[in-house]
């Protein structure tokens, strides 16, 4: 069976993470000067090659997508709530990150023998070329291990050009302490 044919299921995953280095794209001094220009705080997510150092929470799944039965309606907008929790002391929220996997299962006429996996996951040894898209935070949020985020997300295609997509990436901070923090929404262009 090839891979053409194989039945795959892709899963796109969102996580917290924080600035240390970014190894690829545009450079730790770049971003500094974006942010601090407040360039970045509701235009252009990012390309980049994310160190798994620089996560500092759970995933969470955006949505699970059937590749051999999905259709364009059931894409065309990707909405979805969830909760991640924060799993480094004394910390910084700088932005979230955004990647995919797909699971290469074969299909129920042909199933594979053995299921392949293809992650675009935050790696030191298997890295891709797709790297993360990264939606930048600013000013970034001091957390702590233990908050949880509660995240909405929302993903379109631009009115403007079809090809390029649309996010609304809202979220609320539970601190570990009980204190809830002031929600906040940003939206951001993928090109």
């Amino acid at each position: 069976m090839s891979l053409e044919e194989a039945h795959h299921h892709r899963r796109p995953w969102i996580r917290a993470w924080r600035k240390k280095e970014m190894n690829e794209g545009r450079g730790r001094e770049e971003h500094e000067i974006l942010c601090s220009k407040g360039a970045l705080k509701s235009e252009t997510s990012l390309w980049n090659s994310l160190h798994p150092h620089q996560v500092i929470g759970t995933a969470g799944i955006i949505k699970e997508i059937d590749c051999l039965t999905a259709t364009v309606a059931d894409i065309e907008k990707v909405r979805s709530n969830f909760s991640m929790s924060i799993t480094v002391e004394n910390t910084k929220l700088c932005g979230f990150g955004g990647w995919f996997d797909v699971h290469f299962r074969g299909r129920s006429e042909d199933p594979a023998e053995h299921e392949i996996e293809l992650t675009t996951a935050p790696s030191v040894d298997y890295g891709t070329h797709w790297g993360q898209q990264v939606f930048l935070l600013h000013p970034p949020m001091r957390l702590n291990e233990g908050d949880d985020l509660r995240v909405s997300f929302l993903m379109s295609r631009s009115k403007e050009n079809h090809r390029l997509m649309e996010v609304e990436l809202g979220c609320e901070i539970h601190q570990h302490s009980g204190k809830i923090l002031a929600p906040f929404k940003n939206k951001y262009y993928i090109e």
